[in-house]
């Protein structure tokens, strides 16, 4: 077996780990009131490993909120350019995208709205645009519609 998948497999179960506890205590504990040391204890991990991975908690915060808004707006823009698509089509799609995000990322939507206020810097900066390139998306299928006279 070629030792360096081996090591690339560990590194990616390490940091999936200390991701899956995060989520986990951010969701019970909040994040506020979570230290790295939960974090570790519940990935079975050390401290060391955490560093090697993460900066700061702050770091899971980010990438808490980054997956799931990635999803939601890559999806969504895929089906916001599809041409074959009429704007009632692609607007009930989009929802659609939404929903199934929520069902999905049900702990990161929730750490999401009730955390993210400790989300600061550029950090912050990198949500908003996603947030607001969603937005737009669903904003210019509206417009389209309208235009077009498929919505009134």
């Amino acid at each position: 077996m070629d030792r360096n998948l081996t090591t690339k497999s560990k590194e990616e179960d390490a940091k999936n780990r200390l991701y899956r506890a995060a989520l986990e205590v951010f969701a019970t504990k909040g994040f506020a009131a979570t230290s790295v040391n939960d974090i570790v204890k519940i990935a079975d991990l050390s401290k060391g490993a955490f560093y090697h991975y993460y900066h700061s908690k702050d770091d899971l915060l980010f990438l808490i909120h980054d997956e799931f808004i990635t999803y939601e707006l890559n999806l969504v823009k895929e089906v916001e350019k599809n041409k074959e698509f009429t704007c009632h089509e692609k607007l009930r799609r989009m929802i659609n995208i939404i929903w199934e995000s929520i069902d999905k990322y049900k702990e990161n939507f929730a750490i999401f709205f009730q955390e993210m206020k400790f989300i600061q810097g550029e950090k912050f900066e990198l949500i908003s645009k996603k947030r607001k390139d969603l937005e737009k998306a669903f904003v210019t299928v509206l417009q389209e519609g309208i235009d077009n006279g498929e919505f009134k």
